[in-house]
């Protein structure tokens, strides 16, 4: 006689349940799962001592062509973990409205076997994970609610800050300090030196301040990514741009210009700030306007 089909938690309810957010990254879960851990662009949530829910961060577009490399990306990074990793499924599908492949595998570690239930989403800006992972011989199962967890997530990038707005900086869920911008104006200055020439040369002058972190914080041209009216990607420009950006210790705050040659006269410029210049996705998103010299 084969075994019980085990027990349905059945926990997810909408009058109770718990909005968690990663990077932009929404979804709504049962009050009974509790946060297990929060790391460098994932948050894992604890379902009994059996389960745990695996939520990866936005990864951009990058060199990533279509959301099946992500997929495999993902996969491989389990098998690497696992003695044996197997699929049992592997569907096309859709979650909140974007792309998406659904996928039931099983593994095994040393003795340990475990049954898993990944969803990979494809999104306009880049892609997205949501894993459950546990047990197949638990007497419980939460597959049904983390049917339902999946159909709650979606994305949903930060409103962009203006002028004079100070937002806090976050890394892996730690605040260092705060960011400022103050203004973006038009310079005329040129460098004769220079074999660019821009339709437009702006300086962005900022102030960042310290107010959390043990270890100095230094924020320069690197941290930051211009985007000009016209959708270009800008670069750097040798301008003056008056005040270095310095080391700053805790307590302390640094204001500082950084020059940009803009490809095509703007009006409006968007800023993105990234606390590790290496990040895929920005820490905080800025539309300013361009102001006269």
């Amino acid at each position: 006689e084969p075994p019980a089909a085990p027990e349905e938690l059945n926990d997810f309810d909408e009058s109770t349940n718990v909005e968690h957010e990663l990077s932009g990254l929404k979804f709504n879960a049962p009050k009974t799962w509790e946060v297990y851990a929060v790391e460098d662009g994932y948050l894992q949530l604890e379902i009994g001592y059996s389960y745990l829910a695996t939520i990866m961060a936005i990864e951009s577009n990058g060199e990533i062509k279509d959301i099946d490399e992500y997929t495999s990306i993902v996969l491989n990074a389990f098998k690497e973990e696992a003695d044996y990793f197997s699929e049992s499924s592997h569907i096309d599908t859709t979650v909140g409205g974007y792309p998406g492949i659904r996928i039931e595998a099983q593994s095994k570690t040393d003795s340990l076997e475990m049954r898993w239930l990944i969803y990979t989403i494809q999104y306009d800006t880049g892609y997205a994970a949501v894993c459950l992972s546990g047990s197949p011989l638990s007497p419980k199962s939460c597959l049904n609610d983390f049917e339902k967890v999946v159909s709650t997530v979606r994305y949903e990038p930060p409103v962009p800050v203006g002028i004079g707005e100070t937002v806090d900086i976050i890394d892996d869920g730690v605040k260092l300090g705060t960011l400022t911008i103050n203004s973006v104006s038009l310079t005329s200055d040129r460098n004769r030196f220079s074999d660019d020439d821009p339709a437009q040369v702006v300086i962005v002058n900022y102030t960042y301040e310290n107010t959390d972190s043990s270890e100095d914080l230094y924020y320069f041209n690197a941290n930051f990514q211009i985007i000009d009216a016209g959708g270009n990607v800008c670069d750097t420009y040798p301008a003056d741009a008056g005040k270095a950006p310095k080391k700053t210790p805790k307590g302390a705050k640094c204001t500082a210009g950084e020059a940009f040659g803009l490809v095509e006269e703007s009006e409006e410029v968007t800023i993105y700030f990234r606390t590790n210049m290496y990040d895929d996705v920005p820490a905080i998103t800025f539309k300013v306007p361009v102001t006269a010299e």
